[in-house]
């Protein structure tokens, strides 16, 4: 059995991995358990290094990274940086706290005499990360780099849509050092994948990715290890400023150049596949049966027709109000920003206190101010 990933600008094959059998799988998991054995070994002083040798090699890839980016999911090619930027923002973010963060917990204030107690950081053993089509480097660098750095090591499975991005980014372990077994990468079927979840070899599982196979791998792991993710979705605007933050929002909707996502000057490429695509234009067509006004006419993108997965941009609105309320009504409510603008400006302790009133109220895991999301320490 194989996968093939389908370009979404182009509708046309871009690459096929075939998947492993059932016996070639195992093999691969005992290889990688009997890896991390001798992996832990090594110091972590050195597997520092190797990680910040990473850095390097990561680096050199840049133009490989953004070609990759734009074939698999369509993201023009002028706005790959910025998933590079942050990938290496965030790796050298986590370089810089390990030590700390492995480091043994003496607890001496509360030893009795003649006692020492400590509390150890050890490695897991063999972890799995399952990433998305989506930000498919900064989404793994986040389980992948602290996995190894600590000791771990690492099955890697991509999603169908991204396969080349792990390939590259072990690729740049492999060169910074890191040995081949620590850092294995997988294509899967999801019937594979549940075998390896399931698998007594596997020690952990960081998982990205849709609400019902996140309840697929639970199932199969008896108890997930949790969820992140951030997308914005909702914009909440008080009535004082709502005219004109709507006004301005059309037009910069307006003004946005959907296309070819390999032209420099595009800034909005298509989604990743046409069944996306049918999905978002479903959704706009609901909501204005439901009520809601569009404001952006779709004569102003011709490409984006039906039967293709380039999606016209489109700014709805309706008279909800409460918007604490509504930001508390999801089943998701992961990431919330708040955007002040007080008479005594952004950043003053009156913008401070406003947020904190609301904050406070939020149910949500993650609640920024005036700022959208931290890519070098966020939660997720």
């Amino acid at each position: 059995m194989s996968q093939t990933t389908i370009s979404p600008h182009t509708l046309a094959p871009l690459v096929t991995r075939q998947y492993p059998s059932i016996q070639e799988l195992d093999k691969i998991i005992q290889a990688v358990a009997d890896a991390q054995k001798e992996w832990q070994k090594v110091s972590l002083n050195e597997r520092i290094t190797i990680a910040e040798k990473f850095i390097e090699e990561f680096i050199k890839l840049t133009d490989e990274i953004a070609e990759d980016l734009t074939a698999s999911i369509g993201r023009p090619i002028s706005q790959n940086g910025g998933e590079v930027r942050g990938t290496l923002e965030r790796a050298r973010y986590m370089i810089s706290i390990a030590r700390q963060s492995l480091a043994d917990v003496e607890l001496k204030d509360t030893d009795k005499p003649g006692f020492r107690r400590l509390i150890k950081r050890c490695p897991l053993g063999v972890v799995l990360v399952i990433a998305p089509w989506n930000y498919p480097y900064l989404t793994s660098i986040n389980s992948v780099l602290p996995a190894l750095i600590s000791g771990n090591s690492v099955l890697l499975k991509p999603s169908p849509q991204t396969p080349i991005s792990a390939e590259l980014l072990q690729r740049a372990f492999l060169s910074a050092g890191v040995p081949p077994s620590v850092l294995q990468v997988i294509h899967l079927s999801p019937d594979l994948t549940a075998r390896v979840v399931a698998s007594p070899f596997v020690n952990f599982i960081s998982f990205t990715g849709s609400v019902a196979t996140g309840a697929l791998v639970e199932k199969e792991a008896a108890g997930s290890k949790g969820f992140k993710g951030v997308a914005l979705e909702r914009i909440y605007v008080h009535e004082s400023v709502y005219d004109e933050f709507v006004g301005k929002f059309v037009d910069l909707a307006k003004a946005y150049k959907l296309g070819d996502p390999q032209d420099k000057s595009t800034n909005l490429g298509p989604v990743v596949n046409v069944a996306s695509a049918d999905k978002i234009r479903k959704q706009v067509d609901d909501a204005v049966k439901a009520g809601a006004k569009a404001l952006v006419p779709e004569h102003l993108f011709g490409i984006a027709k039906a039967g293709t997965a380039f999606v016209a941009p489109q700014v709805l609105v309706s008279s909800d109000a409460e918007a604490l309320q509504l930001m508390n009504d999801s089943a998701y409510g992961l990431t919330a920003s708040i955007w002040t603008k007080t008479s005594s400006g952004p950043g003053s302790d009156e913008s401070q206190k406003a947020f904190e009133e609301l904050a406070d109220k939020l149910e949500t895991g993650t609640v920024f101010l005036n700022r959208y999301v931290d890519m070098r320490s966020s939660a997720w």
